[in-house]
């Protein structure tokens, strides 16, 4: 673990409190990267936001202003964000999921939502509760609150189309080895945010109408890599909280509890890869679910 010593003065002996696991459970393959919760409000919460929506890894890095989990304070806190991705080459194309956030982010922070319960059927169906008051809120979300976000901590090569092919070839490895991190990152980080308010797809169709199809938390659950994030915060060791389901700007998000789970299967769910017949442009790509199989 990450230790912090401090001197107590009354009785001058050393005093050592344990903080955060320096191993992981699986292997990081590549450096955590995140970026600080008070620098994403600036840069895309505020009226005049630099951009409407999240910028891939490597812009933010050139610019500085991404952190390396080694790096960062001792008592920081770790947000995962874990969301289906709402477009094909971006993310969340039209930075919903990401206004979203840190919407309820700024809500919490400011007392607005003064009272975080689980959900009132998991209370119910598994026999405990959580409840996380404004004052927990506010320790929670300090000026030491960082972000993890898949598109600006991971590198993204598509991005980045005009980059010479070795580069963009390089970044792709880099790019599979951070995947195969995330359970790692999970493990590193507090809790997980799951982010699930209605959005259309930009590029998938239903088969039978041919219009956009609708995300939520529904489909959220049926994606293979957000199964794979939950059953990743369901075994880790250190979380200090369930995760935390956040489906609109407005209401009230609530924890989920971790039994949830065990109603998941990732080799069961879809993979963007299979749904696109495993080409992307002219490149014939391999199937993600042997990939999750091996992390």
């Amino acid at each position: 673990k990450r230790v912090i010593h401090m001197q107590d003065r009354s009785t001058k002996h050393s005093v050592v409190t344990l903080h955060r696991r320096n191993s992981t459970a699986t292997n990081m393959k590549f450096s955590m990267y995140l970026l600080s919760l008070d620098q994403m409000q600036i840069m895309y919460g505020e009226k005049e936001a630099r951009s409407q929506r999240i910028e891939a890894h490597q812009d933010l890095k050139q610019r500085g202003e991404l952190v390396r989990w080694e790096d960062l304070p001792l008592d920081a806190h770790i947000i995962f964000v874990s969301h289906e991705w709402v477009g094909w080459s971006h993310p969340d194309p039209h930075g919903i999921q990401l206004k979203t956030f840190l919407k309820v982010m700024q809500r919490l922070r400011s007392g607005e939502i003064d009272r975080v319960e689980m959900n009132v059927f998991h209370t119910l169906l598994y026999k405990h509760n959580r409840v996380t008051t404004h004052k927990e809120w506010k320790e929670i979300l300090s000026n030491n609150t960082f972000v993890w976000f898949d598109w600006a901590s991971m590198p993204q090569p598509s991005a980045s189309p005009d980059l010479p092919k070795a580069k963009r070839d390089e970044m792709g490895v880099d790019l599979g080895n951070a995947v195969k991190s995330i359970p790692a990152y999970v493990e590193r980080s507090n809790f997980i945010v799951i982010v699930a308010p209605g959005c259309l797809h930009a590029d998938r169709r239903d088969p039978k109408t041919k219009h956009r199809t609708k995300t939520c938390f529904r489909t959220y659950r049926n994606r293979g890599w957000c199964v794979l994030e939950i059953f990743a915060s369901y075994l880790s060791r250190d979380k200090t909280h369930p995760a935390l389901l956040i489906t609109s700007k407005s209401g009230t998000p609530e924890w989920i509890s971790p039994m949830e789970a065990q109603k998941l299967a990732v080799g069961t769910c879809d993979f963007t890869c299979c749904q696109r017949n495993h080409t992307f442009e002219d490149r014939i790509v391999p199937c993600d679910r042997g990939i999750t199989r091996s992390i």
